[in-house]
């Protein structure tokens, strides 16, 4: 007993399993032998349920076996057990902060965020310096919008454990959500320096990178994450929306597909696949799937939106708005959705110039009037014989119909020598 708890401290989890296996041998019955092994099995990363459903029959009244019993069947998705056999860790010994902790992290997987932020404030009253406390309460103040506040908490985690790779990784998603992506990536890296085998951080980075238009190196990333998790759909997926970015098609669909054979309930695959397939020009298996994302989720707003934008490529405009405004109204501020729905109305036989000149008032009023009062005050020369520099923003500076129709304007603006002219690409699209 003795040699097993020094090589617990030790980290030597590997020997401690083997150790345990030799005691579970020469003592049958014995609880502490059981509990050694689901220690170490659970402490690997292997399958320790069997071991610790022993232990929990054999130690019905062992808080430590509860308590991880119901870490085991949470990290398999088996949440209400887990919840059950973390209260009664927790009924076994009320003053267990790794209990409440971890009944935190079950209750923010089962969606119950308040009752999270709860759990894991009680473990840190109980153990102020406890780090995974701390980044289970980021977590679970992320999953109720109070992105700042979660970033003090996990920044907190890693005050006490710098090298705590979870929470750098916790603190990267909540990163990401606030749009600072660089940031994220940072955050990811360091949770990679650490622990470099960590699936969903080469995931996240995989999302992270590709918005911040480092192709290659998103590619890179979700390839990564699938070397280390074949079966993980969400990285397939990831790796699809980079293809998609820089235009392989082909390479994108296919990470889609197989996304959906993983799982075929991951709605955002089966919205993005409906994209791809439209740009390739498969309208039917396009609206096939995109319906079916809405079937998966009626309120997932981009699959609106991405069935509007198929409709409308088909010329039925009227369904393509009402699509769009579907979207809206789940989403108000959802800008693609507001923008696709001007663009959509403007070719529409149904809608006179009064109504679509009365939308664009709308969008303006909704989108730009919150921004004036942070407009900067101009210091530009008021000489009206100086040379304006006028800059062009595109996202389509390639085979796309802007680019042919800007090209001449930009031909005949270019004969003024009162004007010098710039434009900026913000697409990661290269062609001819």
């Amino acid at each position: 007993m003795n040699q097993a708890f020094a090589l617990f401290n030790a980290g030597r989890f590997d020997e401690m399993e083997s150790l345990a296996n030799l005691l579970k041998a020469k003592y049958q019955g014995s609880g502490f032998a059981w509990k050694v092994l689901g220690i170490a099995l659970l402490l690997q990363g292997k399958d320790a349920l069997a071991s610790l459903q022993m232990t929990a029959k054999l130690l019905p009244n062992d808080a430590d076996t509860q308590h991880n019993l119901g870490a085991a069947l949470k990290d398999i998705g088996r949440l209400d057990e887990a919840l059950v056999n973390c209260r009664r860790a927790l009924t076994l010994k009320p003053d267990f902060a790794e209990a409440h902790s971890n009944l935190g992290n079950v209750l923010l997987s089962l969606g119950k965020f308040d009752e999270a932020v709860a759990s894991c404030r009680t473990a840190l009253q109980i153990k102020p310096d406890f780090a995974e406390a701390y980044s289970n309460l980021g977590n679970a103040l992320r999953g109720l919008g109070q992105l700042s506040e979660a970033i003090v908490s996990c920044r907190k985690a890693l005050e006490i454990n710098p090298n705590f790779a979870e929470a750098h990784c916790n603190l990267g998603v909540i990163l990401q959500d606030q749009g600072e992506f660089q940031s994220a990536s940072e955050s990811y890296f360091r949770a990679l320096s650490i622990k470099p085998g960590i699936a969903g951080v080469q995931s996240n980075l995989c999302n992270v990178l590709r918005l911040l238009g480092r192709m290659n190196e998103a590619i890179a990333s979700g390839r990564k994450a699938i070397d280390l998790k074949p079966n993980d759909a969400e990285a397939h997926c990831n790796l699809g929306n980079a293809f998609q970015d820089i235009g392989e098609l082909d390479r994108a669909t296919a990470c889609y597909r197989q996304a959906l054979a993983i799982n075929p309930n991951l709605v955002i695959a089966c919205s993005n696949l409906g994209t791809v397939l439209l740009a390739q020009g498969h309208y039917d298996d396009a609206l096939v799937s995109l319906k079916s994302a809405l079937e998966i989720n009626a309120e997932f707003v981009d699959a609106h939106s991405n069935l509007g934008a198929a409709l409308q490529v088909l010329g039925q405009h009227d369904e393509a708005a009402a699509s769009f405004r579907r979207a809206l109204a789940i989403k108000p501020d959802f800008t693609v959705a507001q923008s696709n729905l001007l663009f959509c109305l403007s070719h529409s036989e149904s809608v006179d110039a009064q109504s679509l000149f009365a939308e664009h008032i709308r969008f303006g009023e909704q989108f730009e009037a919150p921004l004036r009062a942070q407009w900067p005050q101009l210091s530009n020369s008021r000489d009206p014989e100086r040379r304006l520099q006028v800059g062009f923003v595109s996202g389509d500076l390639h085979n796309h119909a802007m680019a042919s129709f800007i090209e001449p304007v930009l031909a005949h603006l270019s004969r003024h020598q009162h004007l010098s002219l710039h434009a900026y690409s913000n697409s990661a699209i290269e062609d001819e």
